[in-house]
């Protein structure tokens, strides 16, 4: 049970500015820990069980969702060199991502001369400054990595590196 209460609380995100006027809000998790504060064990029972069930119900419904670290790991991943709004960075700073590393699936260059790569995870990064490169191999390994004022560089396998942003 108490295992099943930290996944609980771990991350909830409202789907909807609605979800937030409704009784099952993310406070649902709020109400739920606070029953740990009952000394009556009757009544502490009487209260997980009540809110476990708001709980459950604002889950099928969507207006609480429940993640794990490594699904915000993995999100944080696919979003990295993408422009969102500041969502709490899905789990917090500590996770954010500064740096990965990919296989170059295909590359080629656009009319304007730069370089348009496709990773072997379906991400797309398009070169927005820097010197003319050769185009990388498929297989070839690539790191995009953050820059100081908030771009993207790229290197390829250990190459000095270029500016790019994410295109898709």
């Amino acid at each position: 049970m108490r295992a099943w209460i930290l996944v609980a609380a771990g991350l909830l995100v409202a789907t909807s500015a609605a979800a937030q006027s409704t009784t099952a809000t993310p406070g649902a998790a709020d109400r739920m820990l606070a029953c740990r504060s009952i000394a009556d064990a009757a009544q502490r029972l009487a209260c997980y069980d009540a809110e476990t069930g708001a709980f459950a119900q604002a889950q099928q419904s969507g207006d609480v969702v429940v993640v794990d670290r490594e699904q915000i790991r993995a999100t944080n991943r696919s979003l990295f060199g993408f422009s969102l709004p500041d969502l709490a960075r899905l789990g917090g700073s500590s996770d954010e991502v500064q740096q990965l590393t990919y296989t170059v699936r295909s590359a080629r260059q656009s009319a304007y001369g730069d370089l348009v790569i496709e990773m072997d995870d379906g991400s797309v990064w398009r070169q927005t400054a820097g010197r003319q490169m050769l185009r990388p191999r498929p297989g070839a390994s690539v790191t995009v990595e953050r820059g100081h004022l908030g771009g993207y560089l790229m290197s390829i396998e250990g190459s000095a590196s270029i500016r790019v942003a994410r295109a898709e």
